[in-house]
């Protein structure tokens, strides 16, 4: 990593939080979105933007995990200008609607978001817990219709963040994509916002750098 303090996103950048649990551990996957327009921006908006970031997930993610994996927390903190973050939350404890006996909390179902610009590293992925042995193959692989169907359902998530509106006369759309914070091993002066191109998911059987609690 570079050395000194990661510079601040830009003005309209908002970083968007899926926090869950699953049984007694806990799991949470990062996205970053860029919220175009020029008007202000409040919580109360921010508040229904998380809201509607909650739907997005439990419509297309929902059914992949088993019931004791939940969405619990959605929150959004908005980077406005002069070292101010405002932050919106919402809290829809939905469990998973999927079926089968759920996979340890440190198996993963990776989506990898593609970008137009190629480097190495840093590029954006989503890792699912609460993945069902329905879904493997065989000890390193998921079923390819399984992939295939999350590929799917990543691609209208994607599209469902982009399509959100109502939410205050400040946001004109939302654009869902990757803050990039370093090139070169260097800290980019500002960060730069890169948009999702598309989304895929590969046979291969994850893991997450996850302690599963302590030892017993």
């Amino acid at each position: 990593m570079p050395t000194g303090p990661r510079p601040s996103p830009p003005t309209r950048f908002c970083r968007l939080a899926f926090e869950g649990s699953y049984g007694d551990t806990h799991w949470a996957n990062i996205m970053w979105l860029f919220l175009t327009g020029s008007g202000e921006i409040t919580v109360a908006d921010l508040n229904t933007l998380a809201s509607k970031c909650s739907l997005a997930w439990t419509t297309h993610f929902s059914g992949f995990q088993v019931p004791e994996c939940q969405l619990v927390t959605t929150r959004v903190a908005l980077y406005a200008g002069g070292g101010d973050v405002l932050e919106g939350i919402d809290t829809p404890g939905h469990a998973g609607t999927g079926s089968g006996v759920g996979l340890p909390a440190n198996v993963a179902m990776t989506i990898s978001w593609s970008i137009a610009p190629s480097y190495r590293g840093g590029h954006p992925r989503t890792y699912m817990a609460g993945m069902s042995e329905d879904y493997r193959l065989t000890p390193s692989s998921w079923k390819a219709a399984s992939a295939a169907l999350l590929t799917s359902e990543a691609v209208s998530f994607h599209g469902a963040l982009e399509a959100i509106t109502g939410v205050g006369s400040g946001i004109s759309s939302v654009e869902h994509g990757v803050a990039s914070f370093v090139r070169n091993k260097e800290w980019r002066t500002p960060p730069v916002f890169y948009r999702i191109a598309s989304a895929s998911v590969d046979s291969r059987i994850d893991t997450q750098r996850r302690r599963l609690g302590p030892d017993r």
